[in-house]
């Protein structure tokens, strides 16, 4: 099956002169300078790095390599815990990275919620975080004391039950279906799907279960399941 997204000549080149020069290299070598002055050369290359890489949905394991650098955290370090580890990888692949960024991000369509932050053109987790201040300080000014609070992804409400949280979560689970129907329809192998299932379905419904399930209620375990029968047929069902 052919995959959707064909790196063509010009997007290597046009993402190559965009790096920024002072990208330390990775463990290949490749700085980001080289990348810079000789797009026009290396671009023919890593197209058929890329689109081979894509075609047969794997990375090269030189680009998942990493380099571990420690970096003083002050201007006189004198022990291990003066120094902070940064690891150091490959900029061609984050180039790739940013490639595929670029089409998935492209693909989205402009129904999505406003308030979904990642993976979104302009927008990012910080804008998540001064909306969410913005509403809870608009609450305040009001006299009103908000009924819950979210912490990492979690709804929490004044009286320390889950209610709150076992709903939201197949809702942000069923949102992603569509995300799952869409690589489905371009036609993408079924351990892509299954991946995708797994990081970005699963996980949310997993997540903290040890701690909800117990007082969930039958009402809430039916919606879990049928977001993952919804899964299901989108995994392996017909179309």
């Amino acid at each position: 099956e052919q995959c959707p997204l064909i790196i063509t000549e010009s997007d290597v080149r046009r993402v190559f002169k965009r790096v920024n020069t002072r990208n330390t290299a990775g463990p290949d070598g490749i700085c980001g300078r080289v990348l810079k002055a000789c797009a026009d050369q290396l671009a023919p290359v890593f197209i058929d790095i890329f689109n081979i890489s894509l075609t047969l949905d794997t990375v090269p394991s030189s680009f998942k390599q990493s380099t571990i650098v420690p970096v003083p955290k002050k201007l006189r370090a004198s022990g291990l815990n003066d120094y902070r580890p940064v690891a150091l990888t490959s900029v061609v692949m984050k180039c790739f990275e940013k490639l595929v960024r670029d089409f998935i991000t492209s693909s989205l369509p402009a129904s999505m919620d406003p308030l979904q932050f990642a993976y979104c053109r302009n927008h990012s987790t910080d804008d998540a975080i001064a909306h969410l201040l913005h509403t809870t300080l608009t609450q305040l000014d009001k006299g009103r004391e908000p009924q819950w609070r979210v912490y990492l992804g979690v709804l929490i409400s004044q009286d320390l039950s889950w209610s709150c949280d076992t709903n939201s979560l197949p809702k942000k689970a069923r949102q992603h279906i569509y995300h799952l129907r869409c690589l489905r329809d371009f036609r993408l192998p079924c351990k892509v799907l299954q991946n995708f299932y797994t990081c970005a379905i699963e996980s949310i419904l997993m997540r903290n279960m040890t701690a909800w399930f117990g007082n969930s209620t039958k009402q809430d375990r039916q919606a879990v399941q049928r977001v993952v029968r919804s899964a299901e047929h989108n995994l392996y069902g017909t179309s």
